[in-house]
């Protein structure tokens, strides 16, 4: 069994590792590239943005909920469900960085759990940075997660 440690200068985290860069350098590379030195925060939302709303599932029942947040801010949630009683709930947390994205990434994983799975979807939506500073997009995330807990599981 190995026993990984973080190292006391965490700069050295931004290393690549020799074998990845070696594998680099050898993959094809790609005809597009998402960011470049000109690539801001915004301009990655805009691509994001202009996405459309996919068509619901007629055997999945969606319904958004607004959740107090510890600050008083509300953030919304989507909850994903089918018919069957004792299910297995997910919770799902978009991924972005914490500066991008929001509930609706993760609909066809949510869609597809209750679908195959019998169980329950909570989608969470966060606030991003940089508008909420750290740790605030967390928090949230926490929040939401402790009223799923009380309110969701037996």
């Amino acid at each position: 069994m190995s026993t990984s440690t973080i190292p006391s200068d965490w700069s050295s985290l931004a290393n690549i590792n020799p074998e990845f860069k070696q594998l680099l350098s050898i993959l094809p590379s790609p005809d597009w590239q998402l960011v470049t030195k000109t690539t801001t925060i915004e301009t990655l939302r805009q691509m994001g943005a202009g996405r459309p709303e996919s068509e619901k599932w007629p055997d999945v029942q969606e319904h958004d909920l607004m959740i107090l947040m510890r600050d008083g801010y509300e953030n919304r949630i989507r909850v994903y469900n089918g018919k069957q009683e004792n299910r297995p709930l997910l919770v799902m947390i978009h991924g972005g960085g914490c500066c991008l994205g929001d509930l609706t990434q993760e609909e066809r994983n949510c869609r597809n759990w209750v679908r195959d799975r019998g169980g329950v979807a909570v989608s969470i939506e966060h606030r991003l940075a940089p508008e909420a500073k750290f740790p605030v997009p967390i928090e949230d995330c926490w929040d939401i997660l402790q009223w799923v807990r009380l309110r969701l599981l037996p």
